[in-house]
Order: C-alpha cells, then sequence, then structure tokens
C-alpha cells in the first residue's frame, strides 16, 4: 500500500545542495546540504498545513575499500510544533550501489534507534526501512531518481511503503 508517493527536486553543486520534496500528504520539505571532508550536515525545515518541524542532521557513507558496498551513520535532532519534546535519533545503515552504463541501481537498509529530550543518552529502538532503487543519468547534469522505501516499526511491523519519484540537477 503506497499511501504517500513524494516529488522531490535538488539542486547541486560542488559546495552545497537544496532540496524541495512535496509528498502526496500536503507536507513540505525544504533542505539545505553542505558536505564536508568527515560529514555532511542538512539543516530542514518541514511544514504540514500550520505545523512547522525543524531537523539538523549530520552524517557520512563511506564506501568499503573497491565494493560496491557503504556504510553510513546519521545523527538527526528535531525539534518543532509536532513533537512535545526534541528527539535525538541515531540511523546506521548499509547499502550497495554500482553504475552500469547510465543507470545506477541501489538498496539500502537501515535500523534507528531515538532518545528524547531530557533523557538523550536513553536510547530506544525506533523504526527500520529498506529503501531500492535507481538512478538514471539523462546527461552528465541532469538525472532522474526513483526508490520505493519501506519503513517499519522497532518490531519489523507495520510497514509504510512510499514511492519517490526526483530529479538532481547538477550546475
Amino acid at each position: 500500500n503506497f499511501d504517500n508517493t513524494t516529488g522531490k527536486i535538488t539542486l547541486k553543486s560542488d559546495d552545497f545542495s537544496l532540496s524541495l520534496s512535496a509528498p502526496e500528504t500536503g507536507a513540505d520539505q525544504l533542505s539545505v546540504t553542505v558536505p564536508t571532508k568527515h560529514v555532511d550536515i542538512t539543516g530542514s525545515y518541514l511544514r504540514n498545513g500550520s505545523i512547522d518541524d525543524y531537523q539538523i542532521k549530520v552524517g557520512k557513507d563511506v564506501n568499503i575499500l573497491t565494493t560496491p558496498v557503504y556504510v553510513g551513520n546519521q545523527a538527526k535532532y528535531g525539534f518543532g510544533d509536532s513533537t512535545t519534546k526534541d528527539t535525538l535519533t541515531i540511523e546506521p545503515h548499509i547499502g550497495v550501489s554500482t553504475t552500469y552504463n547510465k543507470f545506477t541501481p541501489f538498496a539500502e537498509v537501515g535500523y534507528s534507534w531515538k532518545a528524547l529530550s531530557g533523557s538523550f543518552t536513553n536510547f530506544d529502538r525506533d523504526a527500520s526501512y529498506m529503501e531500492i532503487g535507481t538512478a538514471y543519468a539523462v546527461t552528465e547534469k541532469f538525472s532522474l531518481k526513483a526508490s520505493i522505501t519501506d519503513t517499519r516499526d522497532k518490531d519489523f511491523d507495520n510497514g509504510d511503503k512510499e514511492a519517490t519519484i526526483g530529479a538532481v540537477i547538477k550546475f
């Protein structure tokens, strides 16, 4: 059951990227990412009706030697109108991605632990996800991406599937 299809446009340079996502639910998300040598930093603004939320995320993916396998971790700090307490989420993941001609298929799985403000050292299991998709390089500066993400609760039950269609424009 795909109940939240998302459209996404990303403008990307060597110094930063700007993404705008518009899920079917009507919520909008604007994100700015600044990559650095050791960590990528993303700030996001999420608006759903009159509810404003914010997220600061740091993380990095690392390729494992010369294989198509990568591992990564993200730490996300979320706050705003929809939460009674600020959240800190840790989300390690592993994936595989390789390019065939103009196609780059990928698959990634991850699991998250979340802590609430006032108790940021007490992490509880939160959720898991699996994402499968592909990107297609139309030109050197323009690519399309399609993926399906299956998100589950901490016990791998109660799945939510989301399809995302996006475009990346490099400048």
